[in-house]
């Protein structure tokens, strides 16, 4: 099994993520505070393939980045709500660097360096599949799609456990292919900062005729505790975050060349 790309190709690309999650902060002076923190933040992206490699996967894209938005509500706060995000309206290169990806802007202000490293998680999605022939209940370890995990958690989310299994075939036009997705947080001991503890299961959708993902979905929940520090490094309390829910959904339509 293998995903495919051709230059000049185009899809629209919709991904959405919800965090449910309790925040807890606890200063020095061992003073705590709760507060529970609900986000959801839906994007759609124009994507067109710009140069792939000779195994026909994508070297780089560009993205047009359609709508971007964002839900925030925090209890008993009333400033937040539905807002339409910065990225929206921007384009931006993003190329194949080794094993990573880099992102380029075209004009306006720089992005921040989280919503860069978010952009085009879905070009890991390869590293899901396991090449060569694969039958029905066959799984395999994945290794490198970090990326795909790191929605909600961040820079925190370590080096993820991550199974696949070819749960079954779906004759049709097109003929589908379901991979069931297995995913453990784990760094760290419970008690210990850092801490990251959680479970993640969803499920990818080929299109096995065309080479192409239809969508990804996954959902789950983890608990991660670290220090909380200021501008100069030092310890200044520490983090404790429950996210009693947590889901990602990505789905993919081919758009007809003009």
């Amino acid at each position: 099994m293998s995903f495919q790309a051709a230059v000049g190709e185009r899809r629209l690309i919709t991904v959405e993520t919800t965090v449910d999650a309790t925040v807890t902060a606890t200063d020095l002076e061992q003073k705590v505070s709760a507060r529970s923190v609900f986000s959801r933040r839906k994007e759609t992206f124009a994507e067109e393939t710009v140069v792939v490699d000779d195994r026909k996967m994508p070297i780089q894209v560009r993205l047009n980045c359609l709508t971007s938005s964002v839900e925030e509500r925090t209890a008993g706060d009333t400033s937040g709500g539905l807002r339409k995000s910065s990225l929206q309206g921007r384009i931006v290169t993003v190329t194949r660097e080794g094993a990573g990806w880099s992102t380029i802007p075209m004009g306006g202000d720089p992005l921040g360096e989280d919503v860069a490293a978010s952009l085009g998680r879905w070009l890991d999605l390869p590293l899901l599949l396991k090449r060569g022939p694969v039958k029905v209940g066959d799984s395999w370890e994945v290794t490198g799609a970090d990326r795909l995990v790191a929605f909600g958690i961040g820079k925190e989310s370590g080096t993820p456990e991550i199974r696949c299994t070819l749960g079954r075939i779906v004759s049709g036009t097109p003929a589908r292919a379901e991979v069931a997705v297995s995913i453990r947080l784990s760094q760290g001991e419970e008690g210990t900062k850092p801490f990251l503890g959680g479970q993640l299961a969803g499920l990818l959708v080929m299109d096995l005729s065309a080479g192409k993902p239809l969508s990804l979905s996954l959902s789950g929940s983890f608990r991660a505790a670290h220090d909380a520090r200021d501008a100069n490094d030092a310890v200044i309390g520490a983090i404790d975050i429950q996210a009693r829910q947590i889901q990602l959904r990505m789905t993919f339509e081919p758009v007809a060349a003009k």
